[in-house]
């Protein structure tokens, strides 16, 4: 029976991970802006807190109730889903082989940054193109911008 008990709890401790362990990256921002919708940033760490900052929102003059509002900060957790699809996204991202910037010369539309720390590598991307971006990095800002609607925010 003893031999039984040290067994079981053998198993729920090896079984059990770290959160870190789970995560594929130590830091990650993220700032986006499009002509007349949203300015924003998120912050995340390892774990399921998200951090907002809606700098400005094209949403201010039409509704007074909506958010997120500008200038103002709100958290958020991510689920189980939502943490598994982020850590699959940002495992794909090959930081080396990324320029800094890639930049296209044109007004409108949008732009977007990551600053990542994945795999001792810290580095910051900023784009403001339509070609010549990885995919992985424009499949991560798209998933990370349809997010933000789908969180329930807390100022």
């Amino acid at each position: 029976m003893k031999k039984l008990l040290i067994f079981g709890l053998c198993i729920i401790i090896f079984s059990c991970k770290n959160s870190d362990e789970n995560n594929s990256f130590k830091t990650l921002e993220f700032s986006y802006s499009n002509t007349f919708e949203t300015s924003f940033s998120i912050s995340l760490v390892p774990g399921d807190s998200l951090y907002l900052r809606e700098h400005w929102s094209g949403y201010d003059v039409y509704d007074s109730v909506r958010i997120p509002r500008s200038k103002t900060n709100y958290v958020s957790k991510l689920n189980e889903e939502q943490l598994k699809k982020l850590n699959q996204l940002v495992s794909k991202l090959k930081l080396k082989m990324y320029r800094d910037e890639y930049f296209e010369d044109y007004a409108d539309g949008s732009t977007y940054s990551f600053l990542i720390d994945k795999d001792s590598v810290k580095k910051q991307v900023n784009v403001h193109s339509h070609e010549h971006v990885p995919k992985e990095l424009d499949s991560l800002a798209m998933w990370l911008y349809k997010l933000k609607s789908k969180l329930s925010l807390k100022k």
